[in-house]
């Protein structure tokens, strides 16, 4: 058998402008690289939409320290709860005839239901003045005062024998006008 037993076709013209065999260009690094940059890439973008989307996780607002918004209207500051049943006497240092007493119908008019109104010295008292004897009266002393429109709120002072509650002392200064 020779060598040029067949005629020649396209295939033995073709043989002679490209190379024979095995011979191959070398692939680039990035062809062999892409597989991997996308997976690395891939995976961490998968992982934020999955928690972002499916968890709802993510909110990078800071919306866990901020209380929802409401409709509701400002609430005025808590107010201490007057007991209208604290004893309250009404001490008429005026010399005014039925102070102590309009004084008293006032208060009774308010729903206060321990009222004493009594004539009494003023003993070194210089103006007119509601005194609790308790922080737990000071609530219903200062109601008090708002009724009878006195400005002068104070607890009793040290060495003053005061009965327990709320002691009024109504001397020349007050107003009966002024009460509420």
């Amino acid at each position: 058998m020779t060598t040029k037993e067949y005629e020649e076709d396209e295939f033995d013209r073709a043989a002679g402008t490209q190379p024979a065999g095995a011979h191959r260009q070398p692939v680039s690094r990035l062809k062999l690289a892409w597989p991997f940059l996308v997976v690395i890439i891939a995976a961490p973008v998968l992982a934020w939409i999955i928690v972002t989307v499916v968890l709802g996780g993510g909110d990078t607002s800071d919306a866990s320290s901020t209380p929802p918004a409401t409709t509701q209207a400002p609430q005025a500051p808590a107010t201490p709860e007057v007991n209208k049943a604290t004893p309250v006497t009404i001490n008429n240092a005026a010399g005014v005839q039925g102070l102590a007493a309009s004084a008293a119908g006032k208060l009774t008019d308010n729903g206060f239901t321990s009222i004493n109104p009594t004539n009494s010295a003023a003993r070194g008292i210089s103006h007119t003045t509601v005194y609790y004897s308790s922080e737990n009266h000071k609530a219903a002393a200062e109601a008090v005062a708002k009724i009878l429109g006195i400005q002068a709120v104070e607890a009793t002072p040290a060495g003053y024998q005061m009965p327990d509650g709320v002691a009024v002392y109504l001397l020349s200064d007050y107003s009966p006008s002024s009460a509420r």
